[in-house]
């Protein structure tokens, strides 16, 4: 393991690691890209301005079109800043969300060899569009590491077209459908989410978390 890697860790905090998985695919032109650009420049700042958060929560951000980019990996939001997305290319989800969960766990490994303690990890997705790849595999380890509670999946879907009913078949988990006129709470809602459960003493499972205040009745 490199010097650079272990100096990371010397931070002693306990770490929740969550994965920001993007769609930027075409169909999130038209505005809807600016929204996520500006959504997560929102997170990044709130995460900055705790200062327990900056220390224990672990985000990384993988974008997925044509195709799969690890735009950030694993840091507290004190060493980077927010990217730049664009939108272009079809919605190769199912790619994105085993390449997701392998980072998650190389994460976790990373942990247990430098002794730090975590929570269990997140993996926030936030789609506009159905795949135009396969989901089979990316439904199956999403469903057993669930119930393993080796991760904890929401899935935000944009827009009135987006099937629902598909997307949970996909994530494992109950999509809610983001009222697009809150793009900002929705990133506001997050940071405090992932803020009180860095903030808990425990595992994080038992923390309550605010009522998704950006979703579509």
């Amino acid at each position: 393991m490199s010097t650079t890697l272990n100096a990371e860790f010397i931070n002693p905090e306990q770490r929740l690691a969550c994965v920001l998985l993007l769609d930027t695919s075409s169909s999130m032109a038209n505005g809807r890209i600016d929204k996520l650009n500006q959504g997560v420049s929102t997170l990044i700042q709130a995460l900055k301005e705790d200062e327990v958060a900056s220390k224990r929560v672990d985000l990384a951000v993988i974008t997925f079109a044509s195709e799969i980019t690890l735009v950030q990996d694993f840091s507290n939001a004190d060493r980077w800043d927010p990217p730049k997305f664009e939108a272009n290319g079809v919605t190769n989800m199912g790619e994105a969300i085993v390449q997701a969960l392998d980072r998650l766990e190389a994460r976790k490994q990373e942990y247990k060899k430098n002794g730090v303690a975590y929570f269990r990890p997140w993996l926030f997705l936030i789609t506009d569009g159905m795949p135009t790849d396969s989901t089979d595999v990316a439904a199956q380890r999403l469903r057993s590491a669930e119930q393993k509670k080796q991760v904890k999946v929401f899935a935000v879907g944009v827009g009135d077209d987006i099937d629902l009913e598909t997307l949970e078949k996909i994530a494992g988990a109950t999509p809610l459908r983001l009222n697009e006129k809150r793009w900002d709470e929705l990133f506001k809602w997050l940071s405090v989410s992932v803020t009180a459960v860095s903030n808990s003493n425990d595992t994080g499972e038992q923390v309550p978390l605010p009522p998704p205040n950006w979703m579509v009745a």
